[in-house]
């Protein structure tokens, strides 16, 4: 009953759906546009007619007004780690900056004919502060071998959606009625593309539509619903409901806002597939099929096609239908709810942003199949069969701001190489109620490769808290841990259990308290290394912040307290580590735990000198 209760107090209190960024980011609270007149975000339009977008946002600084009109074209390259393919050149469109500054409006000439997405981010002072952090803080990691775009594609990442408004309009669109087909009317559209809305009611789909076209978006709310009708003898085929299939790459193709559901309650269909496409988007889809994947971005694996842009953003997914993407470049998966189902970073891919996403159940909240530059930034992973994020193919990724509850057999973190990974960091994690808090093991079969290079994760400021085994657990002779200010309490195994490691890992300045069978096995303290109550806020609802006599910061009413303690944990870290983000006094070295070199660290009891 313990473990139950904390569980649902870290979703209630620490849930991180951008908990820190939406804190500080503006808000649009209402939206008009002149060409409707009223707040409809997809709609027809005529060649030359000026239309003047508005929106009202609390805590606007600044408006950023941007319009899909830059075509890029070459081709999509390969990701260089792994073999190269025949690859097709490619036309995108990509966003351009129309208006920026202090304008809550924008008025726009539509330019032709044709389709187009138009849309303000609002931000403040302290929003971009945080974000040009966040991203100064990838770059130290990503210095080597990233691309100069990765600044921007994260930047867009991190946007919230309460800070974002999109229209999508075009001088074609066809309206689709339940019953009629909805095939033809993507085919019906003209070259230049179109809308393609889908009206209130049901709408069966019984064959696979199939896709071979660019700039499309199909649209609807949620009394829209597509309903997914699958011959019980092809349920394990892969059938799509939609299927853009190789051979483009198409590009700029947008399904937005309807419904979703099937006749099947058990398949391994997908509600959208994809191969070697640009700039695709599946946003806000309500999700109550039984689909397997609710969007998969696949390719044949023998010669696969590459794809770019590819966007989750604000979807929900009620049953197992997951979202998927492999060989691809430059993916986000931000602010989806998903149940019995997960996050699928496949394989081949780069420059990869999670973030916002609240998951639970399924048997890997996050499975981290093959990426590097992956940053998994404040999701709620919860209740996984086996693992919050199961690791066997990133690289040079960051792992921070996460709480993971619940995962009942490896443990919050599993670390699973089949072959080197390097440069992975984990930081400022909530790990709580766990089979394990991490738990490193590898593939049998790829003993060979593992020797070719490091396993070197890096395992700093996080808090490890009530696991049912060990707080950490290693069990792979293949995997370096650099492990340090973390807390590593109250687990029901060890602390630390060095069952079968690569030395020398690195452990210093922890505090590991309270463990049932000890704090360490088959391996000795770590240097700076504490045994001490951490004395927490009140663990039983969730919140892991550090008691102080100066300063704590309290998440229920969002304001700093003080008690009449102060934690041990406060100013015992590595006394190298960087404390540059706590408040002041942060007495000049970080704090242990998930918040140490946070602004939300709690404060020391005497100002530094």
């Amino acid at each position: 009953m313990r473990k139950m209760s904390i569980v649902s107090g870290l979703v209630i209190i620490l849930g991180v759906t951008f908990s820190s960024n939406a804190s500080e980011s503006p808000k649009i609270v209402s939206w008009s546009n002149t060409g409707t007149g009223d707040a409809k975000t997809a709609f027809q339009v005529k060649p030359g007619k000026k239309i003047t977008f508005a929106v009202k946002a609390q805590g606007a600084e600044k408006y950023r007004w941007e319009a899909d009109t830059e075509v890029r074209k070459g081709a999509l390259k390969p990701i260089r780690w792994y073999r190269r393919h025949h690859l097709n050149d490619a036309e995108w469109r990509e966003f351009k900056v129309q208006k920026e500054g202090r304008g809550d409006s924008f008025t726009w000439t539509v330019p032709g004919k044709g389709i187009w997405k138009i849309r303000v981010e609002v931000a403040n002072n302290a929003y971009e502060k945080r974000t040009s952090e966040l991203i100064a803080s990838c770059a130290k990691y990503w210095k080597k071998d990233a691309k100069d775009e990765w600044s921007g594609w994260m930047r867009d990442a991190l946007v919230p959606s309460v800070a974002r408004k999109e229209w999508i309009v075009s001088t074609s669109v066809v309206e689709v009625k339940p019953g009629e087909s909805i095939q033809k009317a993507t085919n019906s559209l003209p070259l230049e593309g179109g809308i393609v809305r889908l009206l209130p009611g049901t709408h069966v789909v019984k064959e696979t539509i199939v896709i071979k076209r660019n700039n499309l978006a199909v649209v609807g709310d949620r009394s829209a619903i597509v309903k997914h009708e699958v011959p019980k003898a092809d349920l394990y085929k892969g059938v799509g409901c939609f299927n853009v299939p190789r051979g483009g790459p198409y590009h700029n193709i947008t399904f937005k806002g309807f419904t979703t559901a099937s006749t099947y309650t058990h398949s391994h269909c997908r509600i959208f597939l994809a191969d070697e496409v640009v700039n695709f988007t599946v946003e806000d889809v309500h999700n109550k099929s039984y689909a397997s994947s609710l969007a998969f971005i696949a390719s044949n694996q023998s010669n696969p096609r590459y794809s770019r842009n590819i966007y989750y953003r604000d979807n929900t997914s009620a049953h197992r239908a997951g979202l998927a993407v492999m060989f691809a470049e430059n993916v986000h998966w931000i602010n989806n709810t998903m149940r019995h189902s997960g996050i699928d970073i496949n394989r081949n891919l780069t420059h990869v942003f999670v973030y916002g996403n609240d998951v639970k159940g399924g048997s890997l909240n996050i499975r981290a199949h093959g990426a590097r530059y992956a940053h998994i930034y404040n999701n709620t992973l919860a209740d996984a069969r086996d693992a919050g994020i199961g690791n066997d193919g990133l690289s040079y990724s960051i792992i921070e701001n996460n709480v993971m509850t619940g995962a009942r057999r490896a443990g919050g973190i599993w670390e699973n190489p089949q072959f080197p990974l390097v440069g992975n960091i984990y930081r400022n994690n909530l790990i709580c109620a766990c089979a394990n808090g991490v738990y490193t093991r590898h593939y049998k079969r790829h003993t060979k490769s593992l020797l070719t290079g490091a396993t070197n994760p890096i395992i700093v400021n996080n808090t490890i808290y009530n696991c049912s085994g060990d707080g950490i657990r290693m069990t792979s002779p293949y995997i370096k841990l650099d492990i340090r200010n973390n807390i590593i309490a109250n687990n029901g195994g060890y602390g630390i259990n060095y069952v079968e490691t690569k030395k020398p890992t690195v452990i210093k300045n922890n505090n590991i308290w309270k463990n049932a069978k000890g704090n360490y096995n088959n391996t000795s303290a770590g240097v700076g290394d504490i045994y001490v109550a951490p004395l927490f806020a009140d663990p039983s609802k969730g919140d892991f912040h550090l008691k102080s006599k100066t300063g704590r910061w309290d998440p229920k009413t969002k304001k700093w307290v003080k008690d009449n303690v102060q934690s041990p944990c406060i100013d015992a870290g590595d006394p190298k580590a960087d404390f540059s983000k706590e408040p002041t006094p942060n007495g000049g070295r970080v704090n242990i735990g998930a918040y140490g070199n946070t602004k939300k660290a709690s404060k020391s009891a005497v100002q530094e000198k």
